[in-house]
Order: C-alpha cells, then sequence, then structure tokens
C-alpha cells in the first residue's frame, strides 16, 4: 500500500501497487506486474483508471498521452484511452533521453530541456516544447 496527502492535507491510501509513479495530472501504478495510467489529484476523476493494468511499460509525454508497450508492440493513447498516431520516430527520441535522478530531472525542467526520469518499466517525460507532442 501507498500513502499521500491530498490537496486537503488527508492522508489517502492507493494500492495495492507494487510501484506507484506520481506526476501532477497523471499517476503511473503497477500492480501484478503491470501498469495502469490513473487520473491524478489535479482531475475530479481523481484514482479513476484511464486504462487498466494491462501494459509491461508507459512513457507519459507531459501529462498529454502514452506509449503504452503490450506484447512487446508499442502504441500511442490519450488520456480518453483511445489510439493514437504518434511517429514511432518521437518513440525512439524519448527512449534514448537519459532516465536523471529526481534533483536533475527538476533541474533540467527549470533550465527548459525536455528530461526523462524513470521508475522500473515507467518513464515520465517533460517536453519543453509542445509542438513535439503532436507528431
Amino acid at each position: 500500500m501507498f500513502f499521500r496527502q491530498n490537496i486537503n492535507a488527508e492522508w489517502i491510501e492507493i494500492g495495492p501497487a507494487e510501484s506507484l509513479f506520481w506526476g501532477r495530472e497523471i499517476i503511473l501504478s503497477k500492480r501484478n506486474g503491470k501498469w495502469a495510467v490513473l487520473w491524478g489529484e489535479k482531475s475530479e476523476k481523481y484514482l479513476n483508471e484511464i486504462t487498466s493494468y494491462m501494459y509491461d511499460a508507459v512513457i507519459n509525454v507531459g501529462e498529454v498521452y502514452f506509449w503504452v508497450k503490450k506484447d512487446g508492440k508499442w502504441s500511442a493513447i490519450d488520456r480518453n484511452n483511445k489510439t493514437i498516431f504518434k511517429s514511432p520516430t518521437i518513440l525512439e527520441k524519448y527512449q534514448k533521453l537519459p532516465s536523471l535522478n529526481f534533483e536533475d530531472y527538476i533541474q533540467a525542467q527549470r533550465d527548459g530541456k525536455t528530461c526523462k526520469i524513470s521508475v522500473q518499466e515507467a518513464s515520465y517525460v517533460y517536453v519543453t516544447n509542445y509542438k513535439y507532442t503532436t507528431w
């Protein structure tokens, strides 16, 4: 189980989960070896699933869309869990970004750099130029 304070300073329990990766609007959660995408605390749908626990890996791109890996194949989905077309070139770019530690990730954001932070098979990519989220 994981616990986190919400915006009202109340402790909430999240789980069961093996791993959680918390963003501003999106939470990546792992259960039974599979990842799901959940709504974060800034959403009216807080902790509701965007996807079920079915992915081997997830890359959250600017909390706008997600690259998801299932059965060895990558595809892109939006925040409504709808398949969308994205260029494999952009996936390769995000996969090649080095995974930073938390302090370096925050500093890269402040410096206006596209950067990535990862936990196990899940990553958050901070995108400085949102036109690249539309490829």
